[in-house]
């Protein structure tokens, strides 16, 4: 586990279910390794695959499931992303701590973050030590290349007002 202004990442090794949860950070879930495994968030499976990775908002409950057969595990790298750091990056992220801000579970990975994965693990994994500059840089990066294209962050002031609250 990483901790710092920018949050926290784990790297979690699981092989089993974990009852339904909640985070005051969002929250991305990015396939690290093993097998393929899913999420329950918004009442709907958000698989978690080598293709695909799991969008949890703040304070949003979710719950990890392991429909896998005994003894498989899945690599999970977990962010827990802080918005007050990625808002001093870039401002208009500050709406990262709403709880509308990822607009769907699951997304699918593009091959340019799937490269943007790999280094980040591999650098995690592999580097004696790491730079606070270089994991900041990495990470930003990759959140940056996530939520880009999928979560509306540019438009959600609109977004928010074209839609009630959720009760």
């Amino acid at each position: 586990i990483l901790q710092g202004r920018f949050g926290r990442v784990a790297l979690l090794d699981m092989d089993a279910p974990l009852v339904a949860h909640a985070h005051r950070h969002c929250h991305i879930l990015l396939k690290a390794g093993g097998a393929d495994s899913a999420f329950r968030v918004r009442g709907e499976r958000a698989p978690l695959t080598d293709d695909s990775a799991v969008l949890v908002n703040a304070w949003e409950p979710h719950a990890y499931e392991h429909p896998v057969a005994t003894g498989e595990r899945t690599l999970i790298v977990a962010l827990y992303i802080e918005p007050g750091w990625l808002a001093e990056l870039q401002r208009s992220l500050s709406l990262s701590g709403h709880p509308r801000f990822f607009r769907q579970p699951c997304i699918r990975v593009t091959s340019n973050t799937q490269r943007m994965i790999e280094e980040f693990i591999l650098e995690l994994w592999w580097a004696d030590e790491i730079s606070s500059f270089r994991l900041e840089d990495l990470l930003f990066n990759l959140i940056i290349s996530v939520v880009e294209s999928y979560t509306g962050w540019r438009d959600l002031v609109s977004h928010l007002r074209s839609r009630p609250p959720v009760a």
